[in-house]
C-alpha cells in the first residue's frame, strides 16, 4: 500500500489569513464593541 501525501503551496497572505481562520499561533490582542440602535426599545419611549 503506498502512502499518498498532497504538498500544497500558499503564498504569506494566504498563510496568515488560514491562521487566523483556525486560530493557530495567534493570539487576540485587542476587541473592539460595535454598537447598534436598539428599534425596539426606542419605541417604547415613544409610545409614552
Amino acid at each position: 500500500m503506498q502512502n499518498t501525501h498532497h504538498i500544497i503551496l500558499v503564498d504569506g497572505e494566504r498563510l496568515a489569513n488560514l491562521m487566523i481562520e483556525y486560530n493557530f499561533c495567534v493570539s487576540t490582542r485587542k476587541t473592539f464593541e460595535i454598537k447598534a440602535i436598539d428599534t425596539d426599545a426606542l419605541a417604547e419611549y415613544q409610545d409614552e
